[in-house]
């Protein structure tokens, strides 16, 4: 159902970004959990504290 209605956690604001630069890539880390999100888990899962980014209005 997470992918059906857009919650998956790539579009939440807790997913946070970065660059490894032991392995020359971005990787993805959940802000509350801590843990890595593969790819799978990044375009597929969500949780109870996914949480939409907030727009900028400009």
């Amino acid at each position: 159902m997470s992918v059906e209605n857009g919650k998956v956690c790539c579009n939440c604001q807790h997913c946070i970004r970065s660059y490894n630069e032991e392995y020359e890539m971005i990787e993805c880390r959940c802000e509350i959990s801590g843990e890595y999100l593969g790819y799978v888990r990044v375009m597929e899962d969500w949780c109870r504290h996914w949480a939409k980014d907030k727009e900028d209005n400009e």
